[in-house]
């Protein structure tokens, strides 16, 4: 087997071993890469051959560690293989390839034998997608009562759903007013959340990047009861897969069921574009409770996955208890 690090050259080849494989993931696309340079990570994509042919790949983002100067390795919903052997043989040239490396974090979605230390998971460790490969019909039948009836209040109310693909820096209808309402619900429900910044930073990303050697792309969908903005989300479409990344609902005109409509949209918009499933990103919470954020996502009749624990594989056993100290010191911070 031939290990082999990538350059924009590969970019195509690369993408599209991920974007065809059954476990592969936006977090593993070279254009998600490419912005996770803006939170100062650096990306590093890997393939291994046997006969010529790609038998497993991975981006790895190289994680600086604050006031250490060092760095681990983190590799996001990777590494992807189609046999363990190809899988075993990447982890292992990742060390020697990688000497100054704290540790490796690996948050799997194949299940892989590791011998590591447990960490906690980064990345959604639960999720629910459905398969869009079913009629409109076999979709609403899949879905919790209450959700079919919230779609037909929503629509009632005069819900209308506006789907706005990112291609220009700070322009579009209401986008302000959506970033807006990513923040506020964070605020209002409580949750931890990027700040306004970030997803700026995210929009403005995708349009100015967008060309034709990338497959991974963010739409904005908006609820509108008349003018007034009830409900936005932000989809990224990656592969065969939409997936529901970053959501916000306003307060008000709470009985006209707006994300309903919103989310109902999506899921057509994307059948219709020929993907074949729409991950709602995430059905569980950090105190194990079932948040009415998560009752939402579960009545939409998806397929429930629970993916394999994370792993650190430590390289610096007194560097990696250091940095776990630094970390817990950080968190109460």
């Amino acid at each position: 087997m031939q290990y082999e690090q990538l350059t924009e050259t590969n970019r195509t080849e690369y993408d599209t071993f991920i974007a065809a494989h059954p476990s592969g993931s936006f977090l593993q696309s070279w254009q998600w890469g490419e912005w996770q340079k803006q939170s100062g990570h650096e990306p590093v994509r890997i393939i291994i051959r046997a006969n010529d042919q790609i038998v497993a790949a991975t981006q790895v983002l190289k994680t600086r560690i604050p006031r250490m100067s060092k760095y681990y390795l983190y590799i996001p919903y990777g590494p992807l293989f189609t046999n363990e052997a190809a899988a075993s043989f990447l982890i292992g040239q990742l060390k020697t390839n990688f000497p100054n490396a704290l540790f490796l974090r690996i948050e799997p979605k194949q299940e892989l034998p590791l011998i590591g230390k447990p960490t906690v998971h980064i990345q959604p460790g639960k999720t629910a997608v459905l398969n869009l490969n079913q009629s409109v019909d076999e979709l609403l039948t899949s879905m919790h009562q209450k959700t079919r009836y919230n779609i037909k209040v929503a629509q009632k109310h005069g819900i209308v759903v506006q789907a706005e693909p990112v291609i220009t820096p700070r322009h579009g209808l209401h986008l302000t007013e959506a970033v807006d309402l990513l923040v506020t619900t964070a605020t209002r429900q409580n949750y931890r959340s990027h700040g306004r910044a970030y997803y700026e930073k995210l929009i403005d990303f995708f349009s100015i990047t967008l060309n034709s050697t990338s497959n991974c792309t963010i739409s904005v969908y908006k609820a509108l009861l008349g003018t007034e903005l009830l409900a936005v989300a932000l989809m990224v479409d990656f592969g065969t897969t939409r997936t529901y990344l970053f959501g916000g609902s306003a307060d008000s005109h709470r009985n006209a069921m707006a994300p309903y409509a919103m989310h109902w949209q999506a899921m057509q918009d994307a059948k219709s574009q020929g993907q074949a499933y729409y991950d709602l990103w995430g059905t569980e919470t950090a105190s194990g409770q079932t948040a009415g954020f998560v009752r939402f996502k579960l009545g939409w009749g998806g397929e429930d996955i629970a993916y394999p624990s994370p792993k650190d594989i430590i390289y610096k056993p007194l560097w990696y208890n250091l940095y776990a100290i630094l970390r817990k010191v950080n968190r109460k911070l």
